[in-house]
This record gives C-alpha cells, structure tokens and sequence, in this order.
C-alpha cells in the first residue's frame, strides 16, 4: 500500500499527540519548574555566602565584613550537617590579599607542627604562645585552621559521636591580633606592623622555594653553641628560657632575612603540652600580658552575637539591655556596648568538665599531674592550692609518685589516689554543691572587707574559726564597711533566735548560675535542682546553720540551655569562654586546658584572684 506525504504528516502528527497525552504531566512538571530552578541558583549566587565568592559580592570599598550569621543551613546545603564555614574561609584570605604586593620586608612565620586532633583548649594556648616568638622577631603570625581531626573528609565525629566539622577557621571563634586584626575588628595598620595572616594566603605567597625551614634540633645546637655545654636542652627549660633560645637562633645570619620561615611538621613543638602543665610557664606573664595577642584580644561576632540571643541567661532581669536592631554587616555586633564591655556579668560560671575526663581525671593521677601553669599562680594557689599527694605503698616501701620539699598527704592505694583527685577534677553533685558554698562565702566577706585569702585553703570551716577568733570587738575599717557586729557567732545568736537572717551582700548583683559542661542532661538536671534546693535551705532558719545569710538564685542555666543558631552551635566552646571570661565569679577545673584560658584573660582585669576559683 502507498503512503501518500499527507497521510504520512497526519499519521506523525497523531503519534506526537499520543506522545504527549502519554506525558502531559511530566512536560507541565518540567515547563513549571525551569523558572524555578533558574531563579534558585540565580539567587543563591548572590544571597548565600557559604560560597567561594563570598568577599568578592560583598565587600565594600574594598573591606570584607564578617559574613553575616547563619541560623539555618543553606538551602544548597545537606539538611543536619553542621557548617563547613567556607565563607568565613575567604574572609580570612580576603583580609590579606594585598599581602601579595608586600615589599620583601614583610616576613612571615608558619609552625607547621602546630596541635591537631585534640580539644580547642589545648590549641588555643599552643596558638597563643607561638605567636610571641612571631611578635618577639616582628614577624607575622601565619595561622591556621582549627583541625577538630586531620582527614580527607570534611566532617567527623566527637567524642560522644556527634557530627562535626573537621576543620573550624579561627575567624568562627576569636578577633584580633590572631586572625590578622586588631581588637575592634579592623586590619587596618596604623602602627605598620606586620599583620598575621592565613595559612592559604602563606602558602600563595612563599611557594616551597623561598621558605627556610627550622628544627628543634638547630635550636638546641645554637644552645649549646653559645653556652658552651654540650648538654643543654630546652627540656624541662622556663618558658621564658625557651622563648629566649628560639628568638636567639631565628635572628641568626642564616635565617633572618629569609621572608618565608617555616617551623618544621616533624619538629617537636615550640611550646608542649607538658610545659603548660607547669609553673614553667608563669616566667612568661609579663611578655604574655603585654603582647599584641592578648592586648588586641578580642572574640568573634558569631561569639557576641550569642551570648546577646541568651542574654536572659547572663543578665539579672532588672539589668536587660535595651531592644537592638537586627544584627547585619553595617551594624556589627561588637559595637553593642554591654557585649563588648569588660564589665562583669552578674553570674556565677561553674567549669564542671564530663566526658572523656571521667577516663582522663584517673590518668592524670596515675601521672602525678598538678593543675595547669595559669591556675598555679601565687595569687590562685594562696587559697585554692592543690598539692600532689604521696603514694605509699602499705607492703613495701614503694617510690613516691613525685617528691615535694612541702608536708604533702599520703595516700595507700590508687583507689585512694583517685578519690584524692576527684572532687577537684571530676566532683560529684554533692561535692559541687558544697564547693559552691564555700566559694560564696568567701566572696561575701571578700565583699565585706574580711577575706582571708592566705594559707591552705579557704573553706567554710577555716572561714568559720577565723571568723570567732578574731571578730570580737569589730575594728573601725570594719564599721565604715558596714562590717560591724558580722561574725559566724554572732549569725548563731541570730538563728537561735529565729529572728530573720541577714541577706547577702554578694547576691544583689549575682543573682545566676551557668554551668559550662559537655555532661549529659541528667547530670546537669541533678546540679541544677542540688543548687536550688540548697540555696533555697539557705532561707529557712531550720536549715541555714551552713548558710548564715539568705541566698536566692533566679536561674541555674547550662551549655545544654543556650540557643544557638546553626554556625554557633559547633563554636559554642568558644562562647562558653567567654562567659567564663566575664563572669563576676568563676569556679574552674584546674586541671582543664579550656580553664587555663579562662584564667589567663581574666588576669587581664578586672578581676580580683578571690573571684577566680578551682574546685
């Protein structure tokens, strides 16, 4: 049969009909979302920072701002994973790209060796006193990511399991001189010092070439050249010392005019773990104190912005701060006064460490450890001194764990070694309770102008004696104080009497607690209500012999509390630092690196050392 050309046009017309009878639905579902799918990539491009480019669509009269807080993922981004922080990446690259027009005589500093795959605490203090040999030579600092854990995948998992970024860019976490700016977040280079710049931004501008690399082993040779003894070694040395020893090798002909110097990835560290868990380290104060890192110190907008979304938290009620705008990048967060300001948070911050310490506080006994080099400062260890005890053995005569020109305790077995170190590195709800207390009272008669502040300790009992053996006839300082007539006796008269109990002077301003703990919500739920209910015992006379004055807490609030938004949630640490940092009153885990932190700004000012305590 033959096919004329208009019956074949008609019979392939009505098979293309058939076709799309066939698939009307997906054609109209293809034509409905191509608009769709254009404006969503058109529009992330250009709304959504986490993208490369972040710098470049932002910046204005050549400045990047800090990207702009993110409380919920992107829509490009998997739903229940935590931030990869890329814009922040590239705020760190963009602040020194004009680096790479620098004259010869800007020089730079990369330890390559630097902590990886262990806590934020630890690394911080590892960042903060490498870079005084950066500002000892005038060299920029080249800092680098915080590396949660060293793999080829960007996110991993923390200690109970949690999902994590690998990699968290400091700019996430702190401001200043440690991210290349000074303490109100600009780079400009008023003084022409040599900013500190990114790892990236390092490695683009000294290609492998150029760079001159240094050992431990060449400072310790140029140690023992110059003092002529064929042992000497950094070991064990001062940090003052070391610092010394590594400024005398690095200002050598060799190297000193070298742009791109670079410590070593197999050099032992500058400053090691060990060293910061000694008073070695305490030599090093005065250079510490009065270094850009510490004089520029400053945290990041992600920081302030949320301790100012839990302000409830931190602030009495009857000190709320005003309403303010929305946050964005023309109105930064640091320039909101009462998140900026050094002034104390009315509150009360408890460092209970949980976690990997339960496993860590017995390791820490088993190898004789004191508390770190900062809560051993003559100032803290006047009233919270921990002293490593002597484990005797009962059958033999064993060799001490560590010896010590002080009277020390003795201790028999490791079961009563580690009940020893217990109640100052992993205290129970009991324990905590009753440390709370005494920290309490001494800052009350701090406040009251009677602190004791010397000896062993400063516990309630010692608190106690003191105060009926010397209060008799109350002196004349003591009454222009309002001291006159306040003694533990007489608050038992007081008592006896059921006449009404004298309020405190310390709780008209600190009115709430904050415990900063990675413990899980059962533990905290027990420290919460122990604190409330002995507070509240504090308030009827048939309970308050261990009180003597009335004590009311308007909220007892945990890490677990805060709300925070999507970028903020994995830097949380960082918040909890600095709320320790601000808080009237600080109760810390001596042992904790995070602690040590704590202690080391709150040195700054303007703190006085009976506000700054261990358990």
């Amino acid at each position: 049969m033959v096919v004329t050309r208009t019956e074949s046009i008609r019979r392939g017309f009505w098979a293309i009909l058939r076709v799309l009878r066939r698939y009307a639905l997906l054609i109209v579902a293809l034509l409905t979302c191509a608009p769709i799918y254009r404006w969503y990539f058109k529009s992330s491009a250009v709304t959504d920072p986490y993208h490369s480019t972040h710098c470049y669509q932002h910046t204005r009269g050549g400045i990047c701002p800090y990207p702009q807080p993110q409380d919920a993922p992107p829509r490009r981004q998997r739903t229940g994973m935590p931030p990869l922080y890329e814009a922040y990446m590239d705020f760190e690259n963009h602040l020194t790209k004009q680096v790479e027009g620098n004259t010869p005589a800007r020089k730079y500093i990369y330890f390559a060796n630097h902590l990886t795959n262990c806590g934020w605490g630890n690394v911080l203090q590892e960042v903060i006193f490498s870079s005084l040999v950066a500002s000892g030579l005038d060299r920029g600092f080249v800092y680098d990511d915080y590396i949660v854990e060293r793999s080829t995948e960007p996110y991993s998992r923390s200690y109970n399991g949690k999902i994590i970024p690998s990699i968290i860019p400091h700019s996430a976490m702190i401001n200043g001189y440690l991210v290349g700016l000074d303490s109100r977040g600009l780079n400009r280079n008023e003084n022409n010092e040599t900013l500190a710049i990114s790892r990236r931004v390092y490695e683009r501008i000294c290609p492998p070439s150029e760079r001159v690399y240094i050992h431990l082993e060449s400072v310790e040779a140029h140690l023992r050249s110059v003092t002529s003894n064929p042992t000497a070694s950094l070991n064990d040395a001062s940090g003052k010392s070391i610092l010394d020893a590594w400024l005398a090798r690095l200002s050598q002909p060799d190297v000193k005019d070298a742009r791109c110097m670079q410590v070593r990835d197999d050099s032992p560290h500058v400053f090691n773990i060990v060293f910061f868990g000694t008073t070695y380290m305490q030599d090093l104060w005065k250079t510490l104190s009065t270094s850009p890192v510490l004089t520029n110190w400053a945290w990041s907008p992600l920081v302030y912005r949320a301790l100012e979304q839990n302000r409830r938290l931190f602030i009495s009620d009857s000190k709320q701060p005003a309403e303010t705008s929305p946050l964005s990048t023309e109105s930064p967060p640091w320039h909101i006064s009462w998140i900026k300001t050094a002034a104390p948070l009315p509150l009360l911050t408890l460092h209970l460490r949980r976690g990997d310490f339960k496993d860590h506080c017995p390791h820490l006994a088993d190898m004789a450890s004191n508390y770190t080099g900062f809560a051993t400062f003559p100032e803290f260890s006047a009233r919270d001194p921990f002293v490593v005890p002597l484990l005797v053995s009962k059958d033999s005569t064993e060799s001490p764990v560590r010896h010590s020109p002080k009277d020390i305790p003795i201790v028999e077995s490791k079961e009563e070694l580690y009940r020893y170190y217990a109640p100052h590195c992993y205290p129970d709800v009991k324990q905590i309770v009753q440390r709370v207390r005494e920290v309490l009272h001494d800052y009350e008669k701090f406040l009251r102008g009677a602190d004791i502040g010397t000896g062993k300790g400063s516990s309630f009992e010692k608190a106690r004696a003191e105060e009926e053996r010397d209060r008799t006839v109350p002196d004349s300082s003591q009454e222009r104080r309002g001291m006159a007539g306040w003694s533990w006796k007489q608050k038992a008269v007081d008592i006896g009497n059921a006449s009404p109990l004298r309020k405190s002077l310390a709780n008209q301003t600190l009115k709430k607690i904050f415990i900063m703990s990675n413990g899980d919500s059962d533990f905290l739920k027990q420290v919460k209500d122990a604190l409330l209910e002995d507070a509240e015992d504090s308030r009827n006379p048939e309970k308050s012999a261990a009180w003597g004055f009335q004590w009311e807490w308007e909220v007892v609030s945990t890490s677990r509390d805060l709300v925070l938004g999507w970028e903020e949630a994995p830097v949380g640490r960082a918040l909890d630092m600095y709320v320790a940092h601000r808080s009237e009153l600080f109760l810390g885990n001596g042992f904790s690196s995070l602690t040590g932190n704590v202690v080391m700004l709150r040195k700054m000012g303007p703190f006085d050392p009976v506000q700054t305590r261990f358990w």
